[in-house]
């Protein structure tokens, strides 16, 4: 290699490898859009998981000092909390608690301050092929 290649080729060599750093960031962002979307019913941060097939029976109702939306998604359980979980971590939020046994998890978070919602809780189980999901929001003003 002539030293004006050297020149050209050794720069672009160390671009490309500070581009591998993001790859695994941008996997996980693709991975993402493609079993969920956006839904305005959920906090900021949250997109609803819809896996491939979309969500099925969602409601969201009113509990005491939140909401509790609910739906049926095929997917694997742990899934559906994990993804929860990782979004709830990426909002600021901390884990404050969990819970799994056979084909149920569970997921508590909690944000310090005066943000909104404070907490977010997220239930899964399993019926059939399909995740059962109970997403739990804190309301309180």
């Amino acid at each position: 290699m002539n030293r004006y290649t050297a020149l050209i080729v050794l720069p672009l060599l160390a671009l490309a490898g500070c581009n591998s750093a993001s790859a695994p960031e941008e996997a996980e962002k693709a991975k993402s859009a493609a079993v969920s979307r956006l839904d305005e019913r959920l906090p900021d941060g949250f997109t609803l998981y819809v896996g491939t097939s979309g969500a099925r029976d969602f409601s969201i109702q009113r509990a005491g000092t939140g909401e509790i939306a609910t739906w049926a998604v095929v997917a694997k359980p742990q899934d559906v909390t994990a993804f929860y979980e990782a979004q709830a971590v990426a909002a600021g939020f901390k884990v404050v608690g969990r819970v799994s046994a056979d084909d149920y998890y569970s997921v508590d978070t909690r944000r310090d301050g005066d943000a909104r919602p404070r907490t977010i809780s997220v239930t899964t189980s399993r019926k059939d092929e399909y995740a059962t999901v109970a997403f739990k929001i804190d309301t309180t003003p």
